[in-house]
């Protein structure tokens, strides 16, 4: 069970009074908690959560499962069958890479090719999720862009967004309008890093040229009547040249027109043309991932991710999948992991294999290869779901610029200075937990209250503002009220009436509430 515990600061809760003698003020008690009032500054109660594996957020949502298989002719749906079976649950997602070169979308192009086996060998209460990546590169006049772009050329951003490939990007959208699956598009991924064919600065051009593609295909699309596509923006493991020029983040085309974000880790080790250190995958997540929850409220997910093998000490496949799925979960905002099943195309990168399974392409059927087994005792973790949500279910209402997930509960005016007849307002905000946390309040028959929130839901939390209202008739007093937070008793004190020469004699004394 989660504890949560809440230190106030000094003159943050009223735990003894004292008066000077007044004929005409008597203390009149009722439950127990907290003060404030409100003719001074807001006094806030933080709490202080100890580090846990699992976020708040990933306790209440969960992360879902995504797997990019190697496209196998005529078998690709029996490959993810075989794949959920051997693995033991459902993948929501799955990953297809297509470029602009692609084709007629309305003569079986390569993504309706896959699609097709997909409809007829998948049972249709697992068919996923489909993520497209989109790379602009290949482009073909015939198809609809300005001219004809050699195998591998990248298509200038800037040729996009003057609309000189429109035609090729409306004919898809209207392919895709008509696509019985929910779509995923990430268009561009990696668009910082200079090995990209598409990379803005190759062309003389710069991020906002990247941008501004972006919001084309996405206005096109919109323009098409293209409903329910949801757009994610990934990058790779960071920028490549690292410069403030090239960084990522300048690349973002901005929230309207971004439903996810994320990030790639790929643990390569000294396979890459740059051979790189040995790198769990919180090297990438605690980089990336805390500063991206910082700067964008939106849902992330690891686009790609996997890891080489070897027989050194302290390093294999198998550890790395069970360190990678351990730590995940303390990421708030990541909903989302596609593990890359493949080999590295290029032999640049000595064609590093990421692989957890053989294809039945190879060897018949689909079977485990090293790392399998860390990967299918990782996923039984209840925190790794078969579904993906729909981005606006699972979008923070926040920014989260610490790398800790504590709940964070403010409570405010605590101790209320009213006359009879005046109404005043204790204001609850929560942040990160994962079951909701009911609000309740007690007070004597002297005092009205209402609840605006009486639930804060789970796990960003919310605001709730009880008004308590002082009844005619009511005597001079101090009334101790209790103000009960997901069942913990808060302190709530009201001074009644001519309490003036009261206040100064106030004793504010620390306390500790454990919230549970």
């Amino acid at each position: 069970m989660r504890k949560h515990t809440l230190t106030t600061l000094a003159m943050a809760l009223a735990t003894t009074l004292t008066f000077a003698p007044s004929p005409n003020i008597q203390a009149i008690t009722a439950p127990q908690p907290q003060p404030n009032h409100n003719t001074a500054p807001h006094a806030q109660l933080r709490t202080a959560l100890p580090n846990a594996a699992a976020s708040p957020a990933a306790e209440a949502l969960g992360l879902s499962l995504g797997i990019y298989l190697d496209p196998i002719a005529k078998d690709y749906g029996n490959e993810l069958v075989q794949f959920n079976a051997l693995s033991g649950k459902k993948h929501g997602m799955i990953e297809l890479f297509m470029d602009f070169g692609a084709g007629d979308p309305f003569d079986q192009p390569y993504l309706g090719y896959l699609l097709w086996f997909v409809d007829r060998q998948v049972p249709v209460e697992d068919r996923p999720v489909i993520m497209i990546s989109w790379m602009p590169m290949n482009g073909k006049k015939a198809f609809g862009c300005d001219r004809d772009y050699a195998l591998k050329e990248g298509v200038p951003p800037r040729t996009i967004s003057q609309g000189l490939c429109d035609t090729y990007i409306r004919a898809y959208a209207k392919f895709f309008k008509k696509l019985p699956y929910r779509i995923i598009m990430k268009y561009g991924q990696e668009m910082s890093v200079m090995e990209l064919p598409y990379w803005a600065p190759r062309f003389g051009q710069t991020p906002q040229d990247f941008i501004e593609s972006w919001q084309r295909i996405h206005r096109i699309f919109k323009e098409e009547g293209v409903e329910g596509m949801e757009w994610f923006w990934g990058i790779s493991t960071g920028s490549h040249p690292d410069t403030p020029e090239n960084n990522h983040h300048r690349y973002y085309p901005g929230d309207e027109w971004v439903d996810w974000v994320g990030i790639i880790a790929d643990n390569y080790y000294n396979l890459m043309w740059s051979p790189q250190p040995w790198r769990e995958m919180n090297s990438f997540g605690d980089d990336l991932l805390w500063d991206f929850a910082c700067r964008y409220a939106k849902p992330q997910m690891i686009h790609e991710m996997a890891s080489v093998d070897t027989k050194e000490s302290g390093k294999s496949k198998a550890s790395w999948i069970k360190n990678a799925f351990a730590d995940a979960p303390k990421y708030p905002y990541l909903r989302s992991m596609i593990y890359f099943n493949a080999r590295d195309p290029q032999e640049r990168n000595h064609y590093a294999d990421f692989r957890i399974t053989s294809s039945s392409a190879e060897t018949g059927t689909m079977k485990p290869l090293p790392g399998f087994e860390a990967y299918k005792e990782a996923i039984t973790s209840p925190l790794y779901k078969t579904d993906l949500p729909l981005a606006k279910d699972v979008t923070p209402p926040y920014k989260w610029c610490k790398k800790n997930t504590d709940t964070e509960v403010s409570i405010s005016n605590t101790t209320l200075r009213l006359k009879v007849g005046q109404t005043g307002t204790v204001t609850i905000e929560t942040k990160m937990h994962a079951k909701p946390w009911p609000v309740e309040m007690s007070a004597p028959a002297q005092f009205s209250v209402q609840i605006d929130n009486p639930l804060l839901s789970a796990p960003w939390g919310g605001t709730s503002n009880v008004k308590l209202k002082v009844l005619d008739d009511t005597p001079d007093g101090v009334y101790n009220l209790t103000l009960k937070l997901n069942g913990q008793d808060v302190p709530v004190s009201v001074l009644v009436g001519d309490v003036g020469n009261a206040l100064p004699n106030q004793i504010f004394l620390p306390t500790m509430l454990n919230f549970k």
